[in-house]
């Protein structure tokens, strides 16, 4: 659907979601940067809203944060232009201080791309 990015973030604001339950993240958030054809076609704050929710997560759980991380496993294969959009959302999230070493460690080989 072409307002699938519209209605996950609709999702995350209903009173039954919550940030701190794994299953809510796995089953909004997970899924859809497991739809790589929707994900990394809707454009280029698609990849700033996910990057600030891992980073939202990563403060609360990090295990649940690094499996979120899948986002940024098709970068070698996708164009140019979303290439260097999701490698510098991969940069900010790097800098960030409270970043875990789970996630980090799944980052950092996306500025090596």
């Amino acid at each position: 659907r072409k307002d699938t990015f519209q209605r996950v973030q609709n999702l995350l604001t209903q009173p039954e979601f919550s940030i701190k339950n794994p299953n809510n993240v796995y089953a909004v958030l997970k899924v859809f940067t497991g739809n790589a054809s929707i994900c990394h076609s809707t454009g280029e704050n698609v990849y700033e809203f996910l990057t600030d929710q891992i980073l939202k997560v990563d403060e609360i759980n990090p295990q649940v944060a690094a499996r979120l991380c899948g986002l940024f496993d098709y970068t070698a294969k996708l164009p140019a232009l979303q290439k260097d959009l999701l490698k510098t959302q991969a940069a900010r999230a790097l800098r960030y201080p409270k970043l875990s070493k789970n996630t980090r460690e799944l980052i950092e080989p996306v500025l090596l791309v």
